[in-house]
């Protein structure tokens, strides 16, 4: 294993919230040698290049653009179903096979597995824990007939999506699985707490490949796939000195680094579409090369989701702290923006329409609306009354979304109310 490496000075940013590192910020822990050698190095990209619905966001790019998936349309939007999801805050849904699935974040780890048309829950598992607490930190994956899902302890878990019986511990990393992705024939995962790194493993879960990220970053916080490349973000924070990201592009054939930025604020997702990364950061969504990390350019959106850009047909959408934008991708100039009242909006784009998920604020409700590709304009919009909601998922007309709100007041007086948490769906209804 790779040694953790030197202390990393930070850069000084200038007016662009980006800069090339003096020093590569990762490294390979495993030699590419051995790895060819063991015949390991899984294949990336998929056959079927098509958007779906099992990877979250759309696929291993995290592009959020789905073209031919269509979701709830028309004025007479309602719920289809409501899972009662007790007092877990589950995470953004998946689906697969027939089966939506999402992780209860806390307090206890668990993978549910959930009938997509009529809400009934079908299964559920939890990872061993050993007495000690189990949470999940990131949105489970579905390749083929099986779910794979990632924990604090390490350990990733591989279940058929029909039934939990023949559930199995894909393998066990030694940091919490902070992001999981599935491409082609390989699951990626990222980690942190022991070791910061970026795990590749083969369809059989062993561990081909493993990247360690540098002191003083402390999390993988986003992956994506594109062009059998692996893209990363990541957070980290220095003593008396704000918090910075880094944002990087790994060959997997080669095991070369291609390039790594440091960037102005913690990176917090990263997606990509054509010849582009695209980054939300805690302060800016920024473009890069995607072949050589050079910054095109960025806009301040002044807090707000902490989700990847979605880029659709030249613009990219993403949500700042009380608004979604649009943002033609070649150049930067905003091309609409859309007031809410609600924070934290998380937008996907699945056929004609711009699907939003944000928070409750101020005794108002958290919504979901749809909104125009083109002009901004609303569509449709359903109050959730719950504080958090995840980002949605779209599939056969069907909106996904995680809601949950935490617990209030002190237990044992007459002002508590215990953490309640949902998975609902909406519908279209004639």
């Amino acid at each position: 294993m790779a040694a953790a490496g030197a202390a990393f000075s930070i850069p000084k940013f200038g007016s662009i919230p980006v800069e090339a590192t003096r020093e590569t910020m990762v490294t390979n822990a495993l030699s590419t040698n051995a790895s060819r050698t063991a015949n390991c190095t899984p294949r990336l990209e998929s056959k079927n290049s098509e958007a779906t619905v099992s990877n979250g966001r759309f696929g291993p790019s995290q592009s959020g653009y789905a073209p031919s998936i269509e979701g709830p349309s028309g004025e007479n939007v309602g719920r289809k179903w409501t899972l009662d999801a007790n007092s877990s805050k589950l995470s953004s849904p998946v689906v697969g096979n027939g089966v939506a699935f999402s992780v209860a974040y806390h307090p206890q780890a668990e993978l549910v597995a959930v009938n997509l048309q009529t809400g009934n829950e079908l299964w559920t598992t939890k990872p061993k824990s050993n007495g000690q607490s189990v949470v999940a930190n990131a949105p489970p994956t579905v390749r083929g007939a099986n779910v794979i899902a990632g924990f604090s302890n390490g350990s990733l878990h591989a279940n058929e999506t029909q039934t939990q019986s023949n559930g199995q511990t894909v393998t066990e990393l030694s940091g919490r699985v902070t992001a999981l992705r599935t491409a082609g024939e390989a699951t990626i995962a990222g980690t942190s707490g022991k070791t910061t790194s970026i795990v590749v493993m083969n369809r059989a879960g062993t561990v081909c490949q493993e990247y360690r990220l540098k002191n003083p970053i402390t999390k993988v916080t986003g992956l994506a796939v594109a062009d059998g490349k692996v893209f990363y973000s990541a957070a980290g924070q220095t003593e008396g000195h704000p918090t910075f990201g880094s944002v990087g592009a790994i060959d997997v054939e080669t095991g070369d680094v291609l390039w790594d930025v440091m960037t102005k604020g913690q990176a917090r997702g990263v997606s990509v579409a054509g010849k582009s990364a695209f980054v939300r950061t805690t302060d800016y969504t920024l473009t890069l090369n995607a072949q050589t990390g050079e910054h095109r350019w960025h806009v301040d959106t002044h807090g707000g989701s902490w989700v990847p850009p979605t880029v659709a047909d030249g613009t990219v959408y993403f949500g700042g702290h009380y608004e979604v934008a649009a943002i033609d991708a070649a150049t930067g100039s905003v091309e609409w923006r859309h007031e809410m009242q609600a924070i934290n909006p998380r937008p996907i784009v699945a056929g004609d329409a711009v699907f939003v998920a944000a928070d409750a604020i101020a005794g108002r409700p958290g919504i979901v609306t749809s909104l125009s590709p083109s002009t901004g304009e609303t569509k449709w919009t359903e109050e959730i009354p719950k504080r958090n909601l995840s980002t949605p998922m779209v599939t056969d007309g069907t909106l996904l979304v995680s809601a949950y709100r935490a617990a209030q007041g002190a237990p044992g007086t007459e002002q508590y109310q215990p953490s309640t948490g949902e998975l609902i769906a909406l519908e279209g209804r004639k």
